[in-house]
Protein backbone atom coordinates (compact mmCIF):
# COMPACT_ATOMS: atom_id res chain seq x y z
CA UNK A 1 0.00 0.00 0.00
CA UNK A 2 3.00 2.40 0.53
CA UNK A 3 4.10 1.95 -3.07
CA UNK A 4 0.54 4.14 -4.17
CA UNK A 5 1.44 7.62 -4.24
CA UNK A 6 -0.98 9.41 -2.25
CA UNK A 7 -0.63 12.62 -3.83
CA UNK A 8 -2.93 11.11 -6.84
CA UNK A 9 -5.75 11.83 -4.38
CA UNK A 10 -5.34 15.02 -4.16
CA UNK A 11 -3.73 16.57 -7.16
CA UNK A 12 -6.48 19.34 -8.17
CA UNK A 13 -7.89 18.95 -11.70
CA UNK A 14 -9.04 22.26 -13.91
CA UNK A 15 -11.33 21.74 -16.80
CA UNK A 16 -11.57 24.32 -19.64
CA UNK A 17 -14.35 23.64 -22.08
CA UNK A 18 -13.39 26.53 -24.09
CA UNK A 19 -9.84 25.06 -24.79
CA UNK A 20 -12.25 21.93 -26.65
CA UNK A 21 -12.02 21.72 -30.33
CA UNK A 22 -15.05 19.91 -30.15
CA UNK A 23 -16.86 22.00 -28.17
CA UNK A 24 -16.07 24.72 -30.37
CA UNK A 25 -17.31 23.31 -33.31
CA UNK A 26 -20.63 22.47 -31.45
CA UNK A 27 -21.06 26.20 -30.31
CA UNK A 28 -20.54 27.73 -33.89
CA UNK A 29 -22.49 25.40 -35.47
CA UNK A 30 -25.40 25.84 -33.39
CA UNK A 31 -25.02 29.78 -33.97
CA UNK A 32 -24.83 29.05 -37.61
CA UNK A 33 -27.85 26.87 -37.43
CA UNK A 34 -29.62 29.69 -35.71
CA UNK A 35 -28.81 32.38 -38.15
CA UNK A 36 -29.55 29.98 -41.09
CA UNK A 37 -33.15 29.13 -39.14
CA UNK A 38 -33.72 33.38 -38.21
CA UNK A 39 -33.09 34.11 -42.15
CA UNK A 40 -35.57 30.87 -43.32
CA UNK A 41 -38.03 32.37 -41.15
CA UNK A 42 -37.74 35.74 -42.10
CA UNK A 43 -37.89 34.61 -46.10
CA UNK A 44 -41.30 32.40 -45.19
CA UNK A 45 -43.10 35.57 -43.33
CA UNK A 46 -42.01 37.64 -46.21
CA UNK A 47 -43.19 35.28 -48.80
CA UNK A 48 -46.14 35.34 -46.94
CA UNK A 49 -46.94 38.72 -46.58
CA UNK A 50 -46.25 39.12 -50.40
CA UNK A 51 -48.56 36.59 -51.27
CA UNK A 52 -51.38 38.40 -49.28
CA UNK A 53 -50.37 41.52 -50.63
CA UNK A 54 -50.81 40.00 -54.31
CA UNK A 55 -54.54 38.93 -53.72
CA UNK A 56 -55.20 42.31 -52.72
CA UNK A 57 -54.33 43.52 -56.38
CA UNK A 58 -57.32 44.05 -58.55
CA UNK A 59 -56.00 42.25 -61.66
CA UNK A 60 -56.72 38.72 -62.74
CA UNK A 61 -55.15 35.86 -61.65
CA UNK A 62 -53.42 34.78 -64.31
CA UNK A 63 -51.30 37.89 -64.43
CA UNK A 64 -50.34 38.33 -60.12
CA UNK A 65 -49.67 34.66 -60.60
CA UNK A 66 -45.98 36.05 -63.24
CA UNK A 67 -45.44 38.57 -60.76
CA UNK A 68 -42.53 38.95 -59.11
CA UNK A 69 -41.38 40.77 -56.21
CA UNK A 70 -40.40 43.58 -57.39
CA UNK A 71 -43.57 44.55 -59.98
CA UNK A 72 -46.35 43.76 -57.08
CA UNK A 73 -44.80 46.72 -55.01
CA UNK A 74 -44.57 48.70 -57.95
CA UNK A 75 -48.18 47.81 -58.83
CA UNK A 76 -49.40 48.20 -55.32
CA UNK A 77 -47.81 51.70 -54.97
CA UNK A 78 -49.81 52.80 -58.46
CA UNK A 79 -52.96 51.53 -56.81
CA UNK A 80 -52.28 53.57 -53.49
CA UNK A 81 -51.69 56.74 -56.00
CA UNK A 82 -54.54 56.17 -57.97
CA UNK A 83 -57.13 55.65 -54.91
CA UNK A 84 -55.79 58.75 -53.27
CA UNK A 85 -56.77 60.48 -56.68
CA UNK A 86 -60.23 59.11 -56.76
CA UNK A 87 -60.83 59.56 -53.27
CA UNK A 88 -60.18 63.81 -53.83
CA UNK A 89 -62.48 64.02 -56.75
CA UNK A 90 -66.18 65.72 -55.57
CA UNK A 91 -68.69 62.89 -57.83
CA UNK A 92 -71.46 64.99 -56.40
CA UNK A 93 -72.94 67.60 -58.91
CA UNK A 94 -75.72 70.18 -58.30
CA UNK A 95 -75.95 70.40 -62.17
CA UNK A 96 -75.77 67.87 -64.58
CA UNK A 97 -72.51 68.46 -66.79
CA UNK A 98 -72.74 70.56 -69.43
CA UNK A 99 -71.09 69.31 -72.11
CA UNK A 100 -70.87 72.66 -74.34
CA UNK A 101 -68.37 74.33 -72.80
CA UNK A 102 -65.43 74.52 -74.91
CA UNK A 103 -62.99 72.72 -72.70
CA UNK A 104 -65.93 69.84 -72.33
CA UNK A 105 -67.44 69.66 -75.97
CA UNK A 106 -65.12 66.68 -77.45
CA UNK A 107 -64.94 64.91 -74.51
CA UNK A 108 -67.87 62.64 -75.80
CA UNK A 109 -65.89 61.83 -79.08
CA UNK A 110 -62.48 61.22 -76.89
CA UNK A 111 -64.35 58.72 -74.54
CA UNK A 112 -65.65 57.05 -78.14
CA UNK A 113 -62.73 56.73 -79.46
CA UNK A 114 -60.67 54.88 -76.56
CA UNK A 115 -63.11 51.96 -76.50
CA UNK A 116 -61.20 51.16 -79.34
CA UNK A 117 -57.99 51.84 -78.27
CA UNK A 118 -56.79 51.46 -74.07
CA UNK A 119 -56.84 54.43 -71.10
CA UNK A 120 -53.55 55.35 -69.44
CA UNK A 121 -53.93 57.81 -66.39
CA UNK A 122 -51.27 59.47 -65.28
CA UNK A 123 -49.69 61.84 -62.88
CA UNK A 124 -48.09 65.02 -62.73
CA UNK A 125 -44.68 63.17 -63.04
CA UNK A 126 -45.98 61.45 -65.76
CA UNK A 127 -46.51 57.81 -63.55
CA UNK A 128 -48.90 55.43 -65.17
CA UNK A 129 -51.26 55.13 -61.80
CA UNK A 130 -53.37 52.95 -64.01
CA UNK A 131 -53.64 50.89 -67.50
CA UNK A 132 -56.33 49.66 -68.91
CA UNK A 133 -55.68 45.69 -70.04
CA UNK A 134 -56.52 46.96 -73.85
CA UNK A 135 -52.63 48.47 -73.70
CA UNK A 136 -51.04 45.75 -74.69
CA UNK A 137 -53.07 45.22 -78.07
CA UNK A 138 -51.72 48.57 -79.31
CA UNK A 139 -48.39 48.86 -77.14
CA UNK A 140 -47.39 45.42 -76.87
CA UNK A 141 -46.56 45.67 -73.23
CA UNK A 142 -49.23 44.02 -71.00
CA UNK A 143 -50.80 46.06 -68.25
CA UNK A 144 -48.60 44.73 -65.04
CA UNK A 145 -45.50 45.83 -66.87
CA UNK A 146 -46.61 49.41 -67.06
CA UNK A 147 -48.58 49.95 -64.24
CA UNK A 148 -46.57 51.99 -61.79
CA UNK A 149 -43.85 53.18 -64.63
CA UNK A 150 -43.40 56.57 -66.26
CA UNK A 151 -45.05 57.22 -69.39
CA UNK A 152 -41.92 58.69 -71.15
CA UNK A 153 -39.57 55.98 -71.55
CA UNK A 154 -42.87 54.73 -73.77
CA UNK A 155 -43.23 58.18 -75.69
CA UNK A 156 -41.42 58.88 -78.65
CA UNK A 157 -38.45 60.88 -77.72
CA UNK A 158 -39.57 63.65 -80.25
CA UNK A 159 -42.87 63.33 -78.25
CA UNK A 160 -41.29 63.44 -74.85
CA UNK A 161 -40.55 67.30 -74.55
CA UNK A 162 -44.25 67.90 -75.69
CA UNK A 163 -45.75 65.79 -73.14
CA UNK A 164 -43.59 67.21 -69.93
CA UNK A 165 -44.69 70.46 -71.40
CA UNK A 166 -48.60 69.56 -71.34
CA UNK A 167 -47.82 67.73 -68.13
CA UNK A 168 -46.20 71.22 -66.55
CA UNK A 169 -48.50 73.21 -68.01
CA UNK A 170 -51.44 71.17 -66.30
CA UNK A 171 -49.47 71.97 -63.05
CA UNK A 172 -48.97 75.91 -63.22
CA UNK A 173 -52.63 76.17 -64.36
CA UNK A 174 -53.60 74.56 -61.31
CA UNK A 175 -50.98 76.62 -59.12
CA UNK A 176 -52.48 79.84 -59.91
CA UNK A 177 -55.91 78.70 -59.42
CA UNK A 178 -56.22 76.59 -56.55
CA UNK A 179 -56.33 79.72 -53.95
CA UNK A 180 -59.57 80.73 -55.52
CA UNK A 181 -61.92 78.56 -57.39
CA UNK A 182 -61.66 75.08 -57.43
CA UNK A 183 -60.66 73.68 -60.78
CA UNK A 184 -59.43 70.08 -61.66
CA UNK A 185 -57.24 69.88 -64.58
CA UNK A 186 -56.69 66.83 -66.57
CA UNK A 187 -54.66 65.98 -69.84
CA UNK A 188 -56.35 63.92 -72.57
CA UNK A 189 -54.53 62.68 -75.29
CA UNK A 190 -55.32 60.08 -78.06
CA UNK A 191 -52.80 57.85 -79.50
CA UNK A 192 -53.02 56.00 -82.78
CA UNK A 193 -50.36 53.19 -84.23
CA UNK A 194 -48.89 54.39 -86.66
CA UNK A 195 -49.85 53.59 -90.47
CA UNK A 196 -47.83 50.59 -91.91
CA UNK A 197 -47.02 50.25 -95.45
CA UNK A 198 -49.36 50.51 -97.92
CA UNK A 199 -51.87 51.28 -95.12
CA UNK A 200 -52.43 55.14 -97.50
CA UNK A 201 -52.74 53.30 -100.19
CA UNK A 202 -56.17 51.19 -98.89
CA UNK A 203 -57.99 54.50 -97.67
CA UNK A 204 -61.42 54.62 -99.76
CA UNK A 205 -62.09 57.64 -101.56
CA UNK A 206 -65.56 58.90 -102.82
CA UNK A 207 -66.59 59.89 -105.99
CA UNK A 208 -65.49 63.80 -105.62
CA UNK A 209 -62.20 62.83 -104.07
CA UNK A 210 -58.89 62.03 -106.11
CA UNK A 211 -55.33 61.52 -104.39
CA UNK A 212 -51.87 62.75 -105.38
CA UNK A 213 -48.62 62.49 -103.64
CA UNK A 214 -46.09 65.31 -102.45
CA UNK A 215 -43.17 66.24 -101.33
CA UNK A 216 -42.40 67.95 -97.68
CA UNK A 217 -42.48 71.47 -99.64
CA UNK A 218 -46.06 70.08 -101.13
CA UNK A 219 -44.73 70.00 -104.36
CA UNK A 220 -46.70 67.74 -106.35
CA UNK A 221 -45.28 64.48 -107.44
CA UNK A 222 -48.18 62.23 -108.95
CA UNK A 223 -51.73 63.07 -108.68
CA UNK A 224 -54.91 60.93 -109.36
CA UNK A 225 -56.15 61.24 -113.14
CA UNK A 226 -59.53 61.52 -111.38
CA UNK A 227 -58.34 65.20 -110.79
CA UNK A 228 -59.81 66.40 -114.27
CA UNK A 229 -63.31 65.29 -113.78
CA UNK A 230 -63.64 66.61 -110.02
CA UNK A 231 -61.60 69.65 -110.70
CA UNK A 232 -61.41 70.36 -114.02
CA UNK A 233 -56.92 70.23 -113.97
CA UNK A 234 -55.29 68.23 -116.55
CA UNK A 235 -52.27 65.86 -114.62
CA UNK A 236 -49.61 67.10 -116.85
CA UNK A 237 -50.49 71.10 -115.74
CA UNK A 238 -50.13 69.88 -112.15
CA UNK A 239 -47.67 68.09 -111.60
CA UNK A 240 -44.36 69.46 -110.55
CA UNK A 241 -46.25 72.70 -109.09
CA UNK A 242 -47.16 73.15 -105.44
CA UNK A 243 -50.51 72.87 -103.22
CA UNK A 244 -50.17 76.59 -102.65
CA UNK A 245 -50.59 77.66 -106.58
CA UNK A 246 -54.09 75.72 -106.63
CA UNK A 247 -55.15 76.61 -103.24
CA UNK A 248 -57.68 79.96 -102.75
CA UNK A 249 -55.73 82.94 -100.96
CA UNK A 250 -58.25 82.77 -98.51
CA UNK A 251 -56.97 79.44 -97.35
CA UNK A 252 -53.28 79.96 -97.61
CA UNK A 253 -52.63 80.62 -94.06
CA UNK A 254 -54.91 77.52 -92.88
CA UNK A 255 -52.57 75.61 -95.65
CA UNK A 256 -49.57 76.81 -93.92
CA UNK A 257 -50.42 76.06 -90.80
CA UNK A 258 -51.38 72.30 -91.34
CA UNK A 259 -48.45 72.11 -93.50
CA UNK A 260 -46.47 73.02 -90.68
CA UNK A 261 -48.34 70.58 -88.47
CA UNK A 262 -48.23 67.80 -90.56
CA UNK A 263 -44.27 68.27 -91.17
CA UNK A 264 -43.79 68.84 -86.86
CA UNK A 265 -45.63 65.68 -86.27
CA UNK A 266 -45.55 63.31 -88.79
CA UNK A 267 -49.43 63.21 -88.55
CA UNK A 268 -52.49 63.35 -91.06
CA UNK A 269 -54.67 65.75 -91.18
CA UNK A 270 -57.90 66.60 -93.41
CA UNK A 271 -58.96 70.15 -94.01
CA UNK A 272 -60.87 71.50 -96.78
CA UNK A 273 -59.93 74.41 -99.33
CA UNK A 274 -61.26 76.23 -101.94
CA UNK A 275 -59.68 76.06 -105.10
CA UNK A 276 -58.72 78.53 -107.83
CA UNK A 277 -60.67 78.77 -110.90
Amino acid sequence: MELINSSLFHQPTDVHFTSSPLLKRYSCSSGFLTTVMSAASRRDLERQEFENLNKLLPISEAVSATLDKVSIVRIAAAYLALHEFLSDLDMKRDQPLDLTKPYLKDLPSYILQTLDGFVLLVDLSGRIIYASETASVHLGVSQADIMGCSLFPFVHVDDARELQRLLLDCQSYYDLTKSGVEIRMALIGLGTTLVQGGGCLETKLSSTMFMFRATKDLKIVFIDARVTEITGYNPANVLDHTLYQFVHPDDSTQLLHTHKTVNEWDRSLKMLFKRLR
